[in-house]
């Protein structure tokens, strides 16, 4: 089976990772460092620390950079955070 993007999907994923890169700037430049950085699994996110330990189970759509211990996850069509 094949997958195709549409237009408006790539559109929308290459936003994501745009935010998920400037929020990770935005993180290590205020904190100096992160301790959970977001990784993807199987097609979930989940989180990891800086040694490559699985923290958070990866079961979200998507996972953004923790900023100042938080985080924005989407899991089953909803956005939270964690």
């Amino acid at each position: 089976m094949n997958y195709y993007l549409t237009d408006s999907k790539k559109i929308r994923v290459l936003s994501i990772l745009f935010l998920t890169f400037i929020f990770s700037l935005q993180s290590f430049t205020q904190s100096g460092f992160t301790s959970l950085f977001p990784v993807s699994i199987q097609q979930k996110w989940g989180y990891i620390n800086s040694k490559g330990k699985l923290i958070i189970e990866a079961k979200y759509e998507l996972a953004l950079p923790f900023s100042d211990g938080y985080a924005l996850v989407k899991e089953s069509d909803e956005l939270a955070i964690i």
